[in-house]
């Protein structure tokens, strides 16, 4: 393939489906011949099979052109935005990633093709090109755009590297982050129910150097990073006895005090049970919980509060790790405790110094004749687990939803209000003087679970299904609709979000840093975000795939 000086020989990658809809009426009538590459091309360290891609790279006047499919544009680190006719196609390097995820078909392709010329308005990063003076105008094949990537494009616009020359052929590196892949054997749960029905389990996660997942037969199952072939059960999973008899029992993997832990609900709802286990390193389960009493693990007692059937006040104890039978009432009879904090990757309870940080309500009374007790809205409560003493800690008369704990800095979210209609507030207080200050609000519809979470110096919270940062009016992830919010990392200094796979959403996963910086952002659909260092594993739910990205 001839090579023109300054001339970079390769093609932008962006949203094929939208551009597609609006090309016939701008396609011009002028049809051109297209060659597939003789030469091979690899894109940041993936060799492209343009034999059986269905958007194969072409080339037009000794030029390779890319296809402009959704995967690709973001694999490169580019976005791309359709804005109607009048206006046409914005393009931008934004840094976004996205695993490769090759669109191959079952039928090898021809040397040769026709194509369409287009005429649509674009523009780079802000600026027009002016496609009637461009010698290598955009081409439309199978209802694809086909960007030509000349030097002004890929270096200057997009800023990668590439070399070519007659062994390697063309090689392109692009400046985002790399995401590297883990393939997870196929012989996995498949799920059953909900948005990603019919596609692999879930819950697959990543943490302290192992990757953890579940066998279709049941099979918790735990494989080293180095070499994922080398998996060994470590855990097997009921039949649920309310199911149809082939399906496991409800459960995920999640992070907690830099454990991999794994939790699954047996049985219905009332005659069932929660069960949570440490997955240690060793290949050893721990188990924590086997009941309605939601516990944690800190500093080797368990703490926990009944949560079932029948809950009443008095439902805070406390038991020896490894000492079943040990368990002694926490707190008083006065109270019924709830969970401290409602956001993933943090606690449920949270302790300072002697000191056991919880929400609870205190019981005033009871109803006429037995029945429901009389409560005060939930408070934020400290527990001396020496002394068994109660102390209200928060100053807001409204009921308190959740709590976190940064440094000696108690923080916590209030809500007043019902329906559509309710006002959440935020609160600082110091755990050193008790100096409490309010730190803003926002309004949104009344939910049980409702979060927040504070990294560094920024509040962040949701509203009505959009993720923000306290001091903006603007969502993080504008149009798009939140899943979760968690926290990880060795110190719990990042903030994840993920969100519903819609044309609308930019972004199904978000990290942020302590600065507030995103330092992660992809289109791929993704579960069970850790952070440990500075490598970010998740499980890709649109490539089926362990992935690992480098940050900061």
């Amino acid at each position: 393939m001839n090579q023109r000086p300054r001339i970079l020989v390769l093609a932008a990658l962006f949203v094929g489906v939208m551009v597609s809809m609006a090309i016939p009426s701008f396609a011009a009538d002028k049809s051109v011949t297209i060659t597939l590459p003789n030469s091979k091309v690899t894109i940041n360290g993936q060799v492209v099979n343009n034999n059986y891609s269905k958007y194969p790279l072409i080339v037009y006047k000794d030029i390779t052109y890319f296809p402009m499919t959704f995967s690709d544009c973001r694999f490169l680190g580019i976005e791309s935005t359709w804005t109607g006719e009048k206006t046409g196609l914005l393009v931008d390097f934004t840094g976004v990633t996205a695993a490769y995820n090759p669109y191959l078909s079952s039928s090898q392709n021809k040397k040769s093709y026709s194509a369409r010329i287009v005429s649509f308005p674009v523009k780079v990063n802000g600026k027009v090109v002016d496609i009637s003076k461009e010698e290598y105008p955009f081409l439309s094949f199978r209802d694809i755009t086909y960007f030509p990537m000349t030097w002004k494009y890929g270096v200057d616009a997009f800023g990668w590297d590439y070399k070519f020359d007659g062994k390697t052929g063309l090689v392109i590196q692009s400046k985002n982050i790399k995401v590297e892949q883990y393939q997870i054997p196929k012989t996995r749960l498949v799920e059953a129910y909900g948005e990603y029905e019919g596609k692999k389990s879930t819950a697959v996660m990543a943490k302290n150097g192992f990757v953890y997942y579940v066998t279709n037969k049941g099979a918790v199952m735990q494989a080293p990073l180095a070499d994922i072939s080398k998996a060994k059960a470590v855990f097997q999973l009921g039949i649920w006895s309310y199911g149809d008899g082939k399906q496991f029992d409800s459960h995920e993997f999640y992070e907690e005090n830099r454990n991999a832990m794994l939790f699954f609900h047996s049985g219905g709802a009332t005659m069932g049970s929660d069960h949570r286990y440490i997955l240690k390193e060793n290949g050893t389960v721990q188990k924590i919980q086997e009941s309605y009493h939601e516990t944690t693990l800190i500093n080797n007692k368990l703490y926990m509060y009944y949560n079932g059937p029948m809950a009443g006040p008095g439902n805070l104890s406390v038991e020896e790790l490894n000492a079943s039978g040990s368990r002694s009432n926490l707190g008083s009879a006065d109270y019924w405790f709830y969970s401290f904090c409602t956001t993933k990757g943090l606690p449920n309870l949270q302790m300072n110094g002697d000191e056991l940080y919880i929400r609870a309500s205190n019981v005033t009374g009871s109803q006429e004749g037995g029945g429901d007790y009389i409560t005060d809205d939930p408070a934020v409560y400290k527990v001396n687990v020496s002394t068994n003493a109660v102390s209200r800690v928060s100053q807001s008369k409204d009921k308190v939803i959740s709590a976190q704990i940064s440094a000696n800095t108690l923080y916590y979210m209030s809500a007043s209000g019902e329906g559509s209609d309710c006002t959440y507030s935020i609160y600082k207080h110091s755990l050193i003087d008790g100096a409490e200050s309010f730190m803003g609000s926002f309004k949104s519809e009344l939910t049980w679970d409702q979060s927040f979470a504070v990294i560094g110096d920024h509040i962040y919270y949701l509203s009505n299904g959009a993720l923000y940062r306290m001091g903006s009016n603007e969502s993080l992830n504008p149009a798009a609709e939140a899943i979760t919010m968690s926290v990880t990392g060795d110190h719990q200094e990042y903030l994840v979000c993920t969100f519903m796979e819609t044309q609308q959403s930019k972004y199904r996963i978000m990290v942020f840093d302590q600065s507030g910086k995103a330092v992660f952002k992809t289109s791929d659909c993704g579960s069970n975000i850790v952070v440990e260092g500075n490598a970010l594993y998740f499980y890709n739910i649109t490539t089926e795939t362990l992935c690992k990205a480098v940050i900061n």
